[in-house]
């Protein structure tokens, strides 16, 4: 069990929310990655940090993001957003996420937005700044990103802009029950924990649940 108050692991999870579908997501902070020892069962999708503002790539991405491709796992990629940089700003790294990126294949995942930062601006601002980024990815690559925050952030940012009711959520909350957001919105995908165990990867790493079904995780899935 957990020392720190939050689950390690996916057994730490009640089974009352517990799920069958896992997934992990990697920085170089979890060093160096063994994919061919990335134990699939139970863990079934891998995001990957890509970039963060107009000009910083994560040093592990393209490894990562080719060791995944000949495994059994889903991989999708991810930008880490700074939201106290202008909308103009926000095109800059949005063109560096795709430049980056470059192409998702038939079973990669739809790309995911970090928005975790808050530089406590304007909610508008805010707003305005991330739907930028957000659309000029999603006009490149033909699919809905999915947006990662906390409950916190959701609820001062996001929660009552309609603009942003159309896409999944992916919430991080480090507890024993999946996150409960302000406008009851069922988040797709729970991030329970920041040290979780996996065989292959030398460090703690993020783990996470999807709900729902395979099936609806193929809604999420690049289809060429």
């Amino acid at each position: 069990m957990t020392k720190g108050g939050y689950p390690l692991s996916l057994t730490d999870v009640p089974e009352t929310w517990r799920t069958d579908i896992a997934g992990i997501d990697v920085s170089h902070w979890d060093g160096q990655i063994n994919w061919r020892e990335v134990n699939p069962e139970g863990v079934y999708f891998v995001y990957i940090k890509a970039t963060e503002g107009d000009d910083y790539v994560d040093p592990n991405f393209e490894t990562n993001w080719e060791g995944v491709k000949n495994t059994l796992l889903h991989r999708g990629a991810y930008h880490f957003f700074l939201p106290a940089q202008s909308e103009a700003r926000q095109m800059l790294h949005a063109k560096h996420f795709i430049q980056t990126v470059k192409t998702l294949e038939d079973g990669d995942m739809a790309p995911m937005v970090d928005v975790e930062d808050d530089p406590n601006i304007k909610p508008e601002l805010f707003q305005a700044r991330l739907l930028v980024f957000i659309k000029e990815i999603e006009s490149y690559f033909k699919t809905s990103p999915i947006i990662y925050t906390t409950k916190d952030l959701y609820r001062k940012y996001l929660s009552w802009h309609n603009s942003f009711q159309q896409y999944e959520l992916w919430i991080a909350d480090y507890s024993y029950e999946r996150p409960s957001l302000c406008d009851k919105k069922n988040p797709r995908i729970w991030q329970f924990t920041d040290r979780g165990r996996v065989k292959g990867i030398p460090n703690q790493v993020d783990m996470n649940l999807f709900y729902d079904t395979p099936e609806d995780l193929k809604k999420l899935f690049i289809k060429k």
